[in-house]
């Protein structure tokens, strides 16, 4: 083949060249040429909210085996808490070796606290903080004796008087709540707890019950769980479970 023009290679080669004097008597070779061409990978990182990551060197597409320091930043009110993804560890900096298309992401988390009026207390699932960004904790409003849930306030003022409250974290340092009021005589009141991953919903949902009033409460297991036992004012296993509101329950 006469190549009159540049031509491309598409992977490593070794190039050898030959050329003919015009009567073609003479072909001198040049010396071969190597041609080594290194794949080129793309690093992607993310951040659901909270903070910003910062690549370098710069652009995201990187020779292979170039090393790439990541760095997380938290915005204000939030804090680093992992990366996930092609980089772990607590610390804000991390470093990827590019040997394949890889991804990291910065996990930022926040606060949250709750307050309250009247006599009652408010529980978290998960039980600590920092929570991520987008996380869900489930708030349950729990009433002291002779109290029942009024109503939430705050930053869940919008929730009404849902209780238990999926409340989602996506601004930092927020504060929730509750309010509680004294029940009249014959009203009970309801709350049901989860201890280890899983739900427990009841039905009728209400937050107090007339003297009598029959209550269907259902636990339902996360992934990889069962349900134990009752406790509190339940015994036993069975699932749903039905309770007569006699007194206030937990």
């Amino acid at each position: 083949t006469r190549y009159t023009s540049p031509f491309s290679v598409t992977q490593s080669a070794t190039l050898r060249a030959i050329a003919y004097s015009s009567d073609f008597s003479q072909q001198p070779e040049a010396d071969p040429v190597q041609i080594t061409i290194l794949p080129v990978y793309t690093l992607t990182s993310t951040v659901p909210g909270g903070g910003n990551v910062a690549l370098d060197p710069p652009g995201g597409q990187y020779i292979s085996n170039t090393v790439v320091t990541v760095t997380a930043t938290p915005g204000s009110g939030w804090s680093f808490l992992n990366w996930t993804g092609d980089a772990s560890g607590t610390n804000t900096t991390a470093t990827v070796r590019m040997t394949a298309n890889k991804s990291v992401q910065a996990v930022f988390g926040t606060a949250v606290s709750a307050t309250v009026a009247g006599q009652g207390s408010v529980v978290f699932n998960p039980p600590q903080g920092p929570y991520p960004y987008g996380s869900t904790v489930r708030l349950t409003a729990v009433p002291a004796a002779n109290y029942y849930f009024a109503l939430w306030g705050n930053a869940a003022a919008s929730a009404g008087s849902a209780n238990p409250l999926d409340f989602s974290v996506t601004v930092p340092n927020q504060t929730v709540s509750a309010l509680f009021a004294q029940l009249s005589a014959n009203q009970f009141t309801l709350t049901a707890l989860a201890n280890g991953s899983g739900s427990v919903s009841v039905s009728p949902q209400k937050n107090v019950y007339a003297s009598g009033e029959t209550v269907t409460i259902t636990a339902t297991p996360g992934p990889g769980q069962v349900l134990g036992s009752w406790s509190g004012d339940a015994s036993g296993n069975q699932n749903p479970l039905t309770v007569t509101m006699s007194t206030s329950k937990t």
